[in-house]
C-alpha cells in the first residue's frame, strides 16, 4: 500500500492496539466504532437468525464453551488441512481433481451492497450467487443455494499449518430452505499474496490494486459486479477437501459441511492489507478463531458426496455430562420414530394462508393487571410469576382464559430472545410466551409455595440447573414422558421498534436488574404489570391454533395447545440485550421446525377458530370406548343430547343475571341423618358414597303437594364443575337425590326423576376438611375399582349446615356426565368450605387427569334464580279422597253445606208423600178383629 493510501485510511480510522487482544473495545478515533459487550447485536446472522450473539470475544475463545455448548464440540471449525506430513492425513480415495468444477453454477451479482461483519470478521455480500450441486449419501443430487460471499484476512483455515493472506467463504443453504440452521455448506477459497497479482474479486468488492478502496465505513456499494464463478474457475479444477465442521463463531453449531479448495488464488498484498485494515476498524479486528486442535478429523479429498448430520458425538458427550439441555440440537437425538411423534410437535411455521378457517369459536381472554410479581431468570427465558390474585381463583394469577368451557389460569409470562416459531418463514428477535394451566394443574405447582409445602419432584419453581431430558419410558397410553400438566401457551412475537411498555414493567431495561438476570437471581416488581395493555396490539390481530408440544427439552404427556398471535409487538434492542440467560436464544431454538404438507396443515392448524377437539386428548372418537374426561368432545358425537340440549350442566352462574331473588330457606327443607359403616368407592370417575339411609329433602310439586327426594349417593369433582361469576373452586361435592313417590319404589325408574342435585364448593386453605377426610383424602389413596369403609359416621347435616342456611342458586339442568339428559333440579350453594392441599394431592394421585369435571356450557334455557325453589304453590287440603282428588272446604264457606242437607230432606218427604196409601173399612174388618188389639180403626200404611 502506498504512503498516500495509508494516510487516507488512517484519516478515517486508527487501528486498535497491537495483537488485537482487546478488539471489542476499539478506540473511537477517526470514526472507528466502539463495540459494547452486549448479549446480541442487531446484525442479522448469515446462518439464519435475525440478530447475532455479541457477548463473546475472539481473544477469549477458551470461554466460548461455558456459554455456548457446541463451541466445545468435537466437530468444530476452522481446521488445518494437512497436505503433507500430518499424522492425521487425508482420505484420498475419491474422484480425480476437479470434482467441483461441474458442481458450481454461480452467477454474477450486480449493484451489490458490501458490509463489514463484526460477527464474522468478514466483509460480506448477501445475495443470490447461484447454486452448488452435491450428492447425498444415497447418491442423489442435492442443490444448495449460494446466499452470501464473504472475504476475510488473513485466512481462517490453514494448510499444512500455514495461514494464507485471505479467504473467500461462499455460504450455501439447501434449495428451498429458509436458512442454514439445519444444514449448510461453505465453499472456502484461499488467496495467496506472494506473486503480486491483482484479484478482480477484491477489486470488485472495493479493494483496489493500489490499496486505496472506498473510504472506510461499515457499508458501501460495490464498485463493480461480483463474479465468483470467474474468480474461482481455475482453482475449482484442482483438488478439494471436504470435512464436517461448524459455524466458525458462536454458537458454533455443528451443521456445516466445508469444501476447501486446494489451490490458492493470487491477490496483491495491498488488497489483502486494505481488507485487514477495514476489518480492524469496522469489524472489530482481524483476529479470528484459530484452527481447532483435537482428535483427528476425517478430511476427504475430491468428493461431492456429503455425509449425514455430524453433531451426534458432541450431543453424546453432553448427555454423559448432563448438559445436553443446553443445546436444542441435542434434545431429540436418539428418539425412536414413535417417541419423536409423541414428544416433538413444536415449533411450526405459522402460516395464515395454509390454515383452516372452518371453525369460528374463540377463546375469551380475561387478563388482569397486578402489582406484585417475582421475576426469575431460568435457563431459557425470563419468567414473571404473579404474587397476587388477578382473577377469582385460589392462587395468584394474571387472569384467566376461557376455552371451550374450560378455565385456564394465566400463571406465568416468559420472555425469550429469538422466537421459537417462525411466522411465514420469518424468525423474530424475541417471543413472549404466556403460560396458562387448566384450573387445578397450577395448584400442585404453586400452592405448595403459598402454603409452605415442598413442590413435587419434577415441578420445581425454576431454580433447577438442568431440565429433564427427553428419554422416555413408555406410558400406558403409548405416550412418552411423565409431565401431567395441561397447558395452553399464547405466543406473542417481538420485533425491533419502540420500547415495549410490558418489558419495561418487568424490569427491562433497568440497570438495577441487569446483574440479577445475568447471575440468575430473582427480583421482585412492586409496580403495575399490565399484561393486557402490553400485548393489545397483538391481540387485535389474527391468531392461529394448533396442538403441539414444548419448545424446551421436556415432553409433556398432554402436549401443549398453542394460541399463536401473528401480529408482533415491538421492543428495543436494549431490552432484548438484557436477556443474558444461561442458554442463549440460538441454543434454545429447536430447528428445523415441524413441517406439514398443505393438507396436514389445514387439518391441524386453525385461523381465528378453535376445533371442537382443541382440549381433548384425541382428535378422533372411538364409538366403542367408554366415555372419559380426556375426550369430552366425543360426548357430543356419541350422545347427541350433550350437544343439542338447551339446559346442559354445568354452567357459569352470573349473579347479576339471575332472573329472581327470593327469600327461601333451604335448611327447613332438609331431614338428613348420620350414617355409619359407609363404603367410599373409587369408580374410575370419582370417589363416591352410595347409601339410601341418609334422609330426604322436601319440595313442593307443581300440583301443590309435597315431593320427597331421598339421598341416593354423593361424589366429588376436582376442580368444581360449576363456576360462580367466573370463579372456579378446588372441589365440588354433588349430593344426588332421587324422587320417592311410594314406599318400596325401585331406584332409577321413571318415578325417580327428576333428580335433585346439591352442589357444595371447596377451596384450598391451610386447614383440612373434616368431611373430605371421610373420603380418606389427605391420608391414603383408594385404588381404582376398590373401596374403603368410613371410620366414623358421616353427618351431612352437621357438615353442610352453614351452606344450607345461606344463599343458593337454582336452575333446571342436566347430568354432567353422558348421556347428559336434562332431568336435574340443580341447587348450587354460595358458601365455600375449606380443604387442604394434601387432600387435593391425594385426589390427584387417584385421578391424575387434571380436570375431572365437564366444561361449563353456554346459558340457554336455564332460568337461574337465587334463594328460590322454583316450586309449585303449596295448597291446603283439610279433607281429601286422594293425592289428586279432594275438595277444599274453605271455598265455598261452611254454611253452604246446609243447602244439600235440606234439599235431601225435602226430596225424602216428597217421596214418602208420593207413595203413601190410605186403608178402607172393608179391609180392616177382614183383618180378623185385629184392630182391637193393634191399632185404631183409622190405621193406614204406607
Amino acid at each position: 500500500m502506498s504512503s498516500i493510501a495509508r494516510g487516507v485510511l488512517a484519516s478515517f480510522c486508527l487501528v486498535v492496539t497491537a495483537a488485537d487482544n482487546d478488539e471489542r473495545k476499539l478506540q473511537a478515533y477517526g470514526g472507528c466504532p466502539m463495540w459494547d459487550n452486549t448479549s446480541f447485536s442487531d446484525e442479522p446472522s448469515p446462518f439464519g437468525w435475525p440478530l447475532s450473539p455479541n457477548d463473546w470475544s475472539f481473544a477469549e475463545e477458551g470461554e466460548w464453551p461455558h456459554h455456548y455448548l457446541a463451541c466445545g464440540g468435537v466437530r468444530q471449525s476452522p481446521v488445518n488441512i494437512p497436505l503433507h506430513g500430518d499424522t492425521c492425513g487425508i482420505n484420498r480415495i475419491g474422484e480425480p481433481d476437479g470434482a467441483l468444477k461441474d458442481a458450481t453454477r454461480y452467477k454474477v451479482v450486480s449493484y451489490a451492497k458490501v458490509e463489514a461483519s463484526h460477527y464474522m470478521r468478514t466483509v460480506k455480500v448477501m445475495d443470490d450467487f447461484g447454486t452448488l450441486t452435491l450428492k447425498d449419501e444415497s447418491g442423489n443430487d442435492v442443490v444448495y443455494e449460494a446466499i452470501s460471499a464473504q472475504l476475510t484476512a488473513p485466512s481462517m483455515h490453514t494448510v499444512d499449518g500455514k495461514h494464507y493472506a485471505a479467504e473467500l467463504l461462499v455460504l450455501h443453504k439447501p434449495m428451498g430452505a429458509r436458512d442454514m440452521l439445519q444444514e449448510g455448506v461453505i465453499l472456502s477459497v484461499m488467496f495467496d499474496d506472494t506473486n503480486g497479482t491483482e484479484s478482480p474479486l477484491f477489486t470488485h468488492f472495493g479493494f483496489a490494486p493500489d490499496g486505496q478502496g472506498h473510504s472506510p465505513s461499515k457499508t458501501w456499494a460495490a464498485p463493480h459486479y461480483i463474479d465468483v464463478a470467474q474468480e474461482i474457475k481455475e482453482v475449482v479444477k484442482g483438488p478439494s477437501y471436504q470435512y464436517d465442521g461448524s459455524q466458525p463463531v458462536p454458537p458454533c453449531h455443528e451443521n456445516i459441511k466445508y469444501l476447501v479448495l486446494g489451490n490458492a488464488i493470487p491477490v496483491l498484498p495491498a488488497q489483502a492489507l486494505a481488507l485487514e485494515e477495514t476489518l480492524k476498524c469496522w469489524a472489530g479486528g482481524k483476529l479470528k478463531r484459530p484452527p481447532v486442535k483435537g482428535e483427528c478429523r476425517e478430511i476427504r479429498k475430491d468428493t461431492t458426496t456429503l455425509g449425514g448430520p455430524h453433531f451426534a458425538a458432541t450431543c453424546e458427550a453432553a448427555e454423559a455430562a448432563g448438559t445436553s439441555y443446553r443445546l436444542a440440537a441435542c434434545w431429540d437425538l436418539g428418539l425412536a420414530e414413535d417417541e419423536a411423534a409423541s414428544c416433538v410437535k413444536s415449533p411450526i411455521d405459522l402460516n395464515q394462508e395454509m390454515a383452516s378457517t372452518k371453525e369460528s369459536t374463540k377463546p375469551t381472554f380475561n387478563f388482569a393487571s397486578i402489582k406484585h410479581a417475582r421475576v426469575e431468570p431460568s435457563n431459557f427465558s425470563l419468567d414473571v410469576i404473579p404474587l397476587e390474585v388477578g382473577a377469582p381463583g385460589p392462587l395468584p394469577n394474571f387472569g384467566t382464559i376461557m376455552i371451550l368451557g374450560k378455565k385456564y389460569m394465566v400463571r406465568k409470562v416468559s420472555v425469550r430472545p429469538l422466537s421459537s416459531h417462525t411466522y411465514e418463514g420469518k424468525r423474530h428477535v424475541g417471543e413472549i410466551i404466556i403460560e396458562a394451566l387448566v384450573f387445578g394443574d397450577e395448584i400442585s405447582t404453586q400452592a405448595a409455595m403459598i402454603f409452605g409445602q415442598a413442590a413435587k419432584e419434577g415441578h420445581s419453581n425454576g431454580h433447577s440447573n438442568s431440565h429433564r431430558r427427553l428419554k422416555y419410558a413408555q406410558n400406558k397410553d403409548n405416550t412418552y414422558g411423565d409431565d401431567e400438566l395441561h397447558r395452553v401457551f399464547i405466543s406473542v412475537p417481538i420485533k425491533f421498534g419502540v420500547e415495549s411498555a410490558l418489558l419495561r414493567q418487568i424490569g427491562l431495561p433497568f440497570q438495577a436488574y441487569k446483574e440479577a438476570i445475568k447471575d440468575r437471581h430473582p427480583y421482585h416488581i412492586e409496580s403495575t404489570i399490565d399484561l393486557q395493555g402490553g400485548i393489545q396490539e397483538a391481540l387485535n390481530g389474527k391468531w392461529l391454533f394448533y396442538s403441539g408440544g414444548a419448545v424446551d427439552p421436556t415432553c409433556p404427556k398432554w402436549g401443549v395447545r398453542w394460541l399463536a398471535l401473528t401480529t408482533p409487538i415491538t421492543a428495543s434492542l436494549t431490552q432484548i440485550n438484557y436477556l443474558q440467560l444461561p442458554v442463549t436464544g440460538m441454543d434454545s431454538v429447536r430447528f428445523p421446525g415441524i413441517t406439514l404438507n398443505r393438507q396436514e396443515y389445514a387439518e391441524q392448524v386453525y385461523l381465528d377458530g378453535l376445533p371442537m377437539w382443541a382440549l381433548s386428548w384425541h382428535k378422533t372418537c372411538d364409538p366403542n370406548a367408554h366415555w372419559t374426561y380426556d375426550d369430552v368432545h366425543c360426548w357430543d358425537v356419541m350422545y347427541p343430547t350433550c350437544k343439542e340440549g338447551t339446559r346442559q350442566s354445568p354452567i357459569n352462574i352470573l349473579t347479576d343475571q339471575v332472573e329472581k331473588v327470593g327469600n327461601s330457606d333451604f335448611l327447613s327443607r332438609v331431614d338428613w341423618k348420620p350414617v355409619s359403616g359407609l363404603k367410599v368407592a373409587n369408580n374410575g370417575h370419582s370417589l363416591q358414597i352410595t347409601n339410601d339411609m341418609f334422609g330426604y329433602i322436601r319440595l313442593t310439586g307443581e300440583d301443590g303437594f309435597p315431593d320427597f327426594y331421598d339421598i341416593a349417593q354423593f361424589h366429588l369433582h376436582m376442580p368444581s364443575e360449576h363456576l360462580i361469576d367466573g370463579r372456579q373452586f378446588s372441589a365440588e361435592l354433588h349430593v344426588v337425590h332421587t324422587r320417592q313417590v311410594a314406599v318400596g319404589q325401585e331406584k332409577n325408574t321413571y318415578d325417580s326423576f327428576p333428580l335433585v342435585v346439591l352442589g357444595f364448593m371447596f377451596d384450598i386453605g391451610e386447614e383440612e376438611s373434616p368431611f373430605l377426610k371421610q373420603f380418606y383424602l389427605g391420608q391414603e389413596t383408594i385404588p381404582n375399582n376398590t373401596f374403603k369403609t368410613t371410620k366414623h359416621p358421616v353427618d351431612l347435616m352437621r357438615s353442610f349446615g352453614p351452606a344450607l342456611n345461606g344463599d343458593f342458586y337454582r336452575y333446571d339442568g342436566s347430568f354432567t356426565t353422558p348421556d347428559c339428559h336434562e332431568q336435574i333440579k340443580w341447587f348450587v350453594f354460595d358458601h365455600v368450605f375449606k380443604m387442604s392441599l394434601a387432600q387435593w394431592e391425594t385426589f390427584k394421585v387417584e385421578f391424575p387427569f387434571a380436570h375431572f369435571n365437564r366444561p361449563v356450557n353456554k346459558i340457554q334455557e336455564h332460568h337461574v334464580v337465587k334463594n328460590d325453589f322454583k316450586e309449585g304453590v303449596e295448597a291446603k287440603y283439610d279433607f281429601f279422597l286422594g293425592r289428586n282428588v279432594g275438595r277444599n272446604r274453605l271455598l265455598p264457606g261452611e254454611g253452604y253445606i246446609l243447602f244439600p242437607v235440606v234439599a235431601s230432606l225435602v226430596v225424602m218427604v216428597c217421596i214418602m208423600l208420593a207413595v203413601f196409601v190410605r186403608e178402607g173399612r172393608s179391609k180392616l174388618e177382614s183383618a180378623g178383629g185385629l184392630t182391637e188389639t193393634i191399632g185404631r180403626v183409622t190405621y193406614n200404611r204406607a
